[in-house]
């Protein structure tokens, strides 16, 4: 059951924890099922917002139904203690990749980059990629896979970073 939205845990998990925590939830393709009471709560409220992350639910209720994996092709640094979670994902409108990097750390990591011809997501390096940052507002941004992908700047401890990235041809 998610925890999201509970305290219960006032001293460690915060909005960080409890994002990555609903993250790596949807991305096991497990049920959701919310495990605090709502009646109280506004559009407004942090938990909220994360029970409501229609990119991360999109994930969660792909058809196919396929858990998400470990992406081996992503190496942890000295400095980032960051896995990488990825999932196909089967749409009406079209399929693409969901990848879920979590920082398991307890600071901020550094600059966190990757590479989409080493993760097998593009083919050549002239090959076309649009990604959504799937905590942002849905803006597609266009790129070529030749260069590592800029992920964030930094990746809260605890916390995650979620894109969408299709790379044509696909």
């Amino acid at each position: 059951m998610l925890q999201v939205g509970n305290n219960l845990f006032s001293d460690t998990l915060g909005e960080f924890e409890e994002k990555t925590h609903f993250a790596l939830w949807a991305f096991a393709k497990a049920p959701l099922f919310i495990g605090t009471d709502l009646a109280n709560r506004t559009a407004t409220d942090p938990a909220i917002k994360i029970l409501n992350n229609e990119e991360l639910i999109s994930v969660n209720q792909e058809p196919k139904n396929k858990m998400a994996f470990k992406d081996e092709t992503f190496k942890r640094t000295d400095k980032n203690i960051i896995d990488v979670y990825r999932s196909s994902v089967f749409k009406q409108d079209g399929a693409y990749i969901a990848l879920l990097f979590v920082n398991w750390g307890y600071s901020n990591s550094t600059e966190v980059t990757y590479n989409f011809l080493d993760g097998k997501i593009a083919n050549n390096k002239h090959d076309s990629c649009t990604v959504v940052d799937m905590y942002g507002d849905g803006t597609p941004v266009k790129v070529t896979a030749e260069n590592p992908y800029k992920i964030a700047d930094s990746i809260p401890g605890h916390g995650n970073a979620a894109i969408r990235v299709k790379c044509l041809p696909f």
